[in-house]
């Protein structure tokens, strides 16, 4: 493609032989759809060249015929094949002289070798200055019929890999019908080196039954040396390892330890960045964290012969993942103390609180900070000014580290007052204005202290209003729609203990909730005026991803997180279900619930179910289970999930290819049973019919 691109005359001869014999434009130029092609191919070796893919030859020409009147179906016709040879070359724009080797078809025949040499000979030898080199592989490995060419290929790659072709064996006494010196070629009976530097050129024969004949031409790829390794310090590095199942992962973590012990020269940069970038990732994954090979190498030998490793991560790939989505969740959730320790443990979750803190403490007489360290006493978390803001804070922290770990969100949704952090997130409110908002909201919220009371059912939306049109339950609110097999009520607790009773009777959980307050409900009428005019100043931005809205079910454009949504995201409904259902609509399957403890974990699943799609949803935290460690095993499940995050922080250049232990295959004896119908055939002792 290289000379037919730069010699017009090459490429007027190119031009008449693809055309079927048509003239060629005066001028000798290509036309631009076909010069079009030619670009493209050169623009793929650049590509690859660019990306460090690992070239193992460059296809410098390829081209089939038939002769499509043949004499008998072994019997080939070398005007044919030597006609295709001669095309195939003048096309590739490469000489006879330039052929280092040829791999030849090789049917071990008295009629097909005789021909197959002949139309070499006469098409390429006769032209040259030296003999031309040929050979089989078939010599090596037998006739192999429909794979022959599989094989020819697979051995010029490698000549080409370590310039030196294998010796064509067993060749005692030459066929007196080829004749070697009038055709200028020589059988490469001794291993044979070629060239040590240029390019080298191989070509590859091969036919079928019928007249078909093909030849490939390959060549060396460019060289492109080594870049400078990037590891200059000694960081912790993610090394993945992957296979099809547990065994196979297991057998993989085996063997690329073994490799690490056996490379100790290869820069582990090099080694992670290969094994997660220049590899396939298998249903099954694990990733190990290590500053060297030899630290890598011991955990995964470790991993490999135990169960299990404390600082192996595991997690499972999903056929077709898309997301994640960011799910943050509402009230329920909190717990004294919650993220206590990730304040101790994790610089970036301290820096993310004490900025939200930095903002609260501009509105509020307390401080978030104390109050998750719990220094501001005892119990307060039954009061939804002081629960609701440090929830906002450690979904707050938990998202920035989850996007040090290189996740981000595709989309985001939040449950009731989840959706403060979840406009944060999306870009539709700063952080001053999201603390604003979550300050307000909770401030207005507490005066309705006492006024209700909540309980979460398991029943659908239509199953509990129905119930809910039954006179005896007036005054009974439908909160929230969470899934299929999950609502929330709000309302006097009085009528919620009568309900309670009805839904006990009938088999169907429920759950009081641990609030004296009835969020989503007429309850709240009386702050509306009050919340309005407190945010009455809030100017939301476009949001930088989809936020799917909680209140209409929808995604909504983030200029529209005024202080009137904000309203309804305190009176109406959520709509949780909907909002879900609009996601997974989207082909997204994959969430992360960002919270204190998973509440929506639940009806995420029942969603997915309902829709008959394979998802995942992660955790972050759990009471009692705040701590580093905790998250960054969530952050290694969602890496190993299949969705898209970035490794920038750790791979900031591209590495060197290296060439990593092949995939360990679990092979299994599959036997075909014996029946009385089969007679046993292939439990006979074969004999050739010479013998019989």
């Amino acid at each position: 493609a290289y000379r037919v691109l730069k010699d017009p005359v090459l490429r007027a001869e190119y031009l008449l032989e693809v055309s079927g014999g048509e003239s060629a434009t005066q001028d000798k130029s290509v036309p631009s759809e076909f010069l079009g092609e030619i670009m493209m191919l050169r623009e793929e070796v650049e590509e690859a060249l660019a990306d460090d893919d690992p070239i193992l030859a460059v296809v410098a020409g390829s081209a089939i015929n038939t002769d499509g009147n043949k004499s008998g179906l072994t019997v080939p016709n070398p005007k044919a094949q030597a006609a295709l040879l001669e095309r195939v070359y003048r096309q590739a724009g490469v000489t006879p002289d330039e052929i280092d080797y040829l791999e030849a078809h090789g049917t071990g025949t008295a009629v097909g070798d005789p021909i197959e040499t002949r139309a070499i000979g006469e098409a390429l030898g006769q032209r040259r200055k030296t003999p031309l080199l040929i050979g089989s592989v078939k010599s090596n490995l037998g006739h192999l019929e429909a794979a022959s060419g599989v094989a020819g290929l697979a051995k010029a790659l490698y000549s080409l890999q370590h310039r030196h072709v294998p010796a064509t064996i067993s060749m005692k006494t030459p066929n007196p019908n080829i004749r070697f010196d009038d055709w200028n070629i020589r059988v490469v009976t001794e291993g044979y080196p070629l060239k040590a530097t240029g390019t080298l050129t191989i070509g590859v024969n091969s036919f079928g039954f019928g007249g078909a004949n093909g030849h490939v031409i390959l060549q060396s790829p460019p060289s492109t040396g080594e870049k400078a390794n990037a590891q200059t310090d000694t960081r912790s590095l993610p090394l993945f390892v992957s296979g099809a199942d547990d065994a196979a992962l297991k057998a993989a973590a085996a063997d690329l330890a073994a490799h690490l012990e056996q490379h100790p020269q290869q820069p582990f940069y090099d080694i992670a960045y290969s094994a997660r970038h220049r590899r396939e990732q298998h249903r099954k994954g694990a990733v190990i964290f290590a500053t060297n090979a030899s630290e890598a190498s011991a955990q995964l030998k470790t991993y490999a012969a135990s169960d299990s490793h404390p600082s192996v991560y595991n997690g499972q790939r999903l056929e077709n993942a898309q997301g994640p989505v960011f799910a943050y969740s509402g009230n329920g959730c909190q717990w004294q103390t919650m993220g206590k320790r990730l304040l101790e443990q994790s610089d970036v979750f301290s820096s993310a609180v004490e900025n939200v803190d930095h903002h609260f403490k501009q509105l509020a007489d307390f401080s978030l900070l104390e109050e998750l360290r719990g220094n501001n006493g005892n119990d307060r978390f039954v009061q939804t000014e002081v629960a609701q803001p440090a929830l906002f804070a450690v979904q707050v922290g938990i998202t920035e580290m989850l996007r040090a770990q290189g996740i981000r969100p595709l989309a985001v949704v939040g449950h009731s007052v989840g959706e403060v952090a979840a406009a944060w997130a999306c870009g539709a409110l700063n952080l001053a204005d999201a603390v604003g908002v979550i300050y307000h909201r909770s401030r207005h919220q507490g005066l309705t202290r006492g006024l209700g009371a909540m309980t979460a059912v398991g029943l659908g939306g239509e199953e509990m209003e129905q119930l809910l049109r039954e006179p005896r339950f007036n005054g009974l609110n439908l909160a929230g729609i969470n899934s299929s097999r999950g609502t929330t009520l709000a309302g006097d607790p009085e009528l919620l203990t009568r309900i309670e009773v009805e839904l006990e009777q009938r088999q169907v959980f429920f759950k009081r909730l641990d609030l004296d307050y009835a969020f989503h409900s007429p309850s709240m009428d009386r702050i509306e005026a009050g919340l309005r005019d407190a945010l009455a100043q809030l100017q939301p931005r476009a949001s930088q991803l989809p936020f799917i809205s909680t209140v209409s079910g929808a995604e909504i454009k983030g200029e529209r997180l005024n202080a009137e949504y904000w309203w309804h995201n305190i009176r109406k409904p959520v709509q949780f279900q909907s909002a879900i259902e609009d996601l997974l609509d989207r082909d997204i399957n994959v969430f992360v619930e960002i919270g204190a403890h998973p509440v929506l974990r639940s009806y995420l699943h029942d969603t997915l179910r309902d829709a008959n799609k394979e998802g995942a949803v992660f955790k972050t935290l759990s009471r009692n289970e705040d701590n580093a460690q905790q998250l960054t095993a969530t952050a290694m499940e969602i890496w190993l999930s299949g969705v898209g995050y970035d490794l920038s922080r750790w791979f900031p250049v591209s590495g060197n290819f290296v060439s990593l232990p092949a995939y360990p295959w679990q092979r299994q004896k599959l036997s075909h049973p014996v029946t009385s119908e089969s007679y046993g055939l292939l439990a006979r002792q074969s004999v050739h019919p010479r013998h019989c």
